[in-house]
């Protein structure tokens, strides 16, 4: 039984618990319904407006705890194929999910039921197994990983260690275009990375995607529309790839309003200074509140000031490399006496925990709390 089974069978336990007869919540659409009754197969419902109730399968609730759990967002159109009354099983998902779930309605009317807490996708993992099995035992339940890196490993190796090692569907896929170009400007010859090439691999390797970039053309807002085009029009819906940029926000835009996709990934601001980054990220949550941005290569303290998502970044292997904590005070030099060994721990198990981390203080405002480093290094035991 996978993790997010697990989890959904002891959520689903704990709510029926305390569930009890005649108790109200209001669906995804506002409508008030009452709890009728609950056995041990189904939860019977009665709107307001209906004489009899409706049955709501307790095993079907399960799978959508579970689906939500995996997805963390989802419209009121997924739900139907849990169950017919998709607006009365999306209120009863946000009693379930109680204070850490919400709905927001789309650009296009829908509505949208997402979880708090952060995602974290480990990246940087294409080529290093020792790091991979690393991140797995401290926690890590997704990855993040680049076609650029993959496109040379031609008997799909890694592909071996991803089911092995239980990310089949847990892993996103990111073109690689960022490295492309940054091989570019370093004067390197690099081979180009074509839709079709891109597409192939994606249709091959689809068993074990958990979803996938738009391939994005570097400061070409025009042709990286079209690559998104390209893709949906072969089937395969990418996530959309917005550079980030003073001059962009009109794509932003429609990318928000025409695409309206489940996430939009924010791209180009490794090389923007932090205070650049704020000034950004400050007009992009407070143009766009309700929707799911992914950062690209995000792990800087602005990782907990903003209510991301979910997020990816290569940094978390600094801990080896130059033994430095990723936390919400910054990149922190780690304790004299920690091996490398514990800094990579210690990143793993603190990245991957934010995923169960509801509290908004958490990510939004710990700056405020002002926690000492000390205390910091001890909040998270390595083993």
């Amino acid at each position: 039984m996978n993790h997010f089974a697990i989890k959904a069978i002891e959520k689903e336990r704990h709510f029926v618990r305390k569930l009890k007869e005649g108790t109200f919540y209001l669906t995804g659409s506002g409508s008030k319904n009452f709890i009728k009754s609950v056995t041990d197969k189904a939860i019977y419902v009665r709107s307001k407006k209906s004489k009899s109730p409706f049955r709501i399968s307790r095993e079907k609730l399960r799978e959508a705890i579970q689906f939500m759990f995996y997805k963390r967002t989802a419209t009121r159109k997924e739900l139907e194929v849990f169950a017919a009354y998709n607006s009365a099983l999306m209120g009863l998902l946000r009693l379930v999910f109680s204070d850490i779930a919400r709905i927001s309605k789309t650009a296009r009317g829908m509505l949208r039921l997402s979880l708090k807490g952060l995602r974290y996708f480990f990246s940087g993992l294409e080529r290093s197994v020792a790091d991979l099995e690393v991140a797995t035992e401290h926690g890590a339940q997704f990855l993040l990983l680049s076609y650029f890196s993959l496109r040379d490993d031609k008997n799909h190796n890694w592909k071996y260690h991803i089911r092995r090692l239980g990310y089949a569907g847990r892993v996103l896929l990111d073109s690689g275009a960022f490295s492309v170009r940054s091989a570019e400007l370093e004067g390197r010859e690099v081979q180009p990375i074509s839709l079709e090439e891109y597409a192939a691999f994606i249709l091959r390797h689809r068993d074990v995607l958990f979803g996938w970039m738009n391939l994005d053309v570097i400061d070409d807002p025009q042709a990286t529309r079209e690559n998104f085009k390209a893709l949906q029009v072969r089937g395969l819906t990418p996530i959309p790839v917005w550079s980030c940029c003073d001059d962009g926000w009109e794509e932003l835009e429609y990318i928000v309003h025409e695409i309206d996709p489940p996430v939009v990934a924010i791209g180009a601001t490794v090389f923007m200074s932090e205070e650049k980054r704020k000034m950004m990220f400050d007009k992009l949550f407070d143009l766009y509140p309700s929707v799911p941005f992914h950062w690209l290569g995000g792990s800087s303290q602005l990782l907990y000031q903003y209510p991301f998502f979910s997020s990816d970044s290569t940094s978390w292997i600094n801990g080896r490399r130059y033994c430095t904590l990723i936390t919400p005070q910054g990149h922190l030099d780690a304790p004299p006496e920690w091996v490398e060994e514990e800094c990579l721990a210690f990143n793993a198990k603190h990245l991957s925990s934010l995923e169960d981390n509801y509290d908004e203080d958490y990510q939004v405002n710990l700056m405020d709390l002002l926690v000492p480093p000390e205390l910091m290094y001890k909040q998270i035991p390595l083993f």
